[in-house]
Formats: C-alpha cells, sequence, structure tokens
C-alpha cells in the first residue's frame, strides 16, 4: 500500500473503528480482502472487519484530500502516511489554513 489513515477520536485518542488504506494493485487488494475479510478482531468483542470502498480512491486522491483536513492541524502521529515502496515520506503540506478540530459527540447511553 502507498496510503495509510487510522482516523483517531481526539476527546478519547482510540481509533474510531476504521481505515483507509489504498492498495497498489487489486492482487494486494485481493490478498488483504482473503484474510482480514470476516475476521473477528477478538474472543471477548463483537467486532468483525468489514473491506469496502472508500469515496476517494487513489494515493493521489486521498492526499489532495486529506491535505487540508483538521487532522493536519495535529500531531503528526495523527495524520495520514505516505509511502513509497514502503518508506514513509513527508506528507505534503496544507495549501490553505486549517479550520478548527471538530471533536464527536459523546455516544448515546454516556460510552464515548
Amino acid at each position: 500500500y502507498d496510503f495509510f489513515y487510522l482516523p483517531i477520536d481526539f476527546s478519547t485518542t482510540h481509533s474510531v473503528g476504521y481505515a483507509f488504506i489504498n492498495f497498489i494493485t487489486e492482487a494486494e487488494l485481493a490478498r488483504f480482502r482473503s484474510v482480514y475479510s470476516g475476521l473477528k478482531l477478538s474472543e471477548d468483542s463483537p467486532k468483525v472487519c468489514e473491506i469496502c470502498e472508500a469515496k476517494v480512491q487513489g494515493k493521489d486522491g486521498n492526499v489532495e484530500y486529506y491535505r487540508n483536513s483538521t487532522v493536519m492541524g495535529m500531531d503528526e502521529r495523527y495524520h495520514p502516511v505516505v509511502l513509497d515502496h514502503g518508506v514513509r515520506l513527508p506528507f505534503p503540506k496544507p495549501t490553505r489554513p486549517l479550520g478548527p478540530v471538530q471533536r464527536r459527540p459523546p455516544r448515546a447511553g454516556g460510552r464515548v
């Protein structure tokens, strides 16, 4: 893959439960899907992996989408990752001023 992003809930610093991965080839996507599709994450969790297409496709499309995202104003550990042959590259800088980070409201029932 050449792009990876794991969105984080900044109020809890936990993953929101999904990630964006741009696979370089259809064969690598098929291999990933064959291993992870339907995989139960742990014995004590009802969560199961599901692979689906994102609305933004391709490395360039994802870079353009996220480079002006509010996440780019956060600590670098929260930024999307761009790779070239497995080597992490600097993420392109925003092309405009970034807005404030939107906090997610707490879930119903008091769970966060």
